[in-house]
């Protein structure tokens, strides 16, 4: 009897979760302090907090580095503002389980900390082609040797 080779089924491909930094229209505050630009999380094409939200690139980028570069379960990447938060928990075997605005969703993580290190190196060019803060500039780049 001859049995026919049957291909193992393919598991449907996971949505992506990546950061968007909109670095390319970062403008420094009233302040002269911080770099503001659009920042926010998209998931399956939908936008967390939303695609119009604005915060300190200069904060945030380091904090989500931080959090990138601990070996731990659970990360939280928060926003200046609000109560906005993700948390993202590593499931294994490459997915992740993303709770934002009371949704959960299960998704790929793969390039979620390469879209936060690719962002936060675009605001490093930045910093070294306006002259910004030496000091922001250095501790910028350690932070994404250390989420490397």
């Amino acid at each position: 009897m001859v049995q026919s080779e049957t291909s193992p089924e393919r598991e449907p491909a996971l949505p992506r979760l990546t950061a968007v930094a909109d670095i390319g229209h970062a403008a420094l505050s009233e302040s002269g302090k911080h770099w503001v630009c659009g920042m926010y999380f998209l998931l399956d094409g939908k936008t967390y907090p939303s695609h119009r939200w604005h915060d300190f690139a200069d904060v945030l980028l380091p904090w989500w580095l931080a959090e990138c570069s601990q070996k731990k379960r659970t990360y939280r990447f928060r926003f200046m503002d609000g109560p906005y938060e993700m948390t993202v928990t590593d499931l294994g075997g490459g997915r992740m389980e993303a709770c934002f605005d009371g949704q959960t969703a299960v998704c790929s993580g793969q390039r979620l900390t390469g879209s936060i290190v690719d962002a936060a190196k675009r605001l490093l060019e930045q910093y070294e082609a306006t002259g910004f803060d030496e000091e922001a500039a250095a501790a910028l780049r350690r932070a994404i040797r250390n989420a490397e």
